[in-house]
């Protein structure tokens, strides 16, 4: 992997942790019960975009599934998998 290609993924990575310690600190607690919060699936949700963005492949997520690879992303990438 190209070193921007780490870079930018260690930056995405990083900011979704900001918004987990975010929703840990919420005056009112955190956002849902048990094993399942909303903050999962809205971070997988910011996550598949920011990383599609710099590998246009698949994305496999706990909350969200296997999502394919972005339209019209180049062939070569298709059965590569975040």
């Amino acid at each position: 992997m190209p070193q921007s290609m780490l870079m930018a993924t260690i930056a995405a990575v990083e900011s979704e942790g900001a918004h987990l310690l975010d929703e840990f600190h919420r005056a009112q607690g955190p956002r849902g019960q048990k094993s399942k919060a909303a903050i999962d699936t809205e971070i997988e949700d910011r996550l598949r975009a920011s990383l599609q963005a710099i590998c246009p492949c698949r994305f496999g997520g706990e909350e969200t599934g296997t999502s394919p690879a972005p339209e019209g992303a180049d062939p070569t990438f298709a059965e590569w998998l975040w």
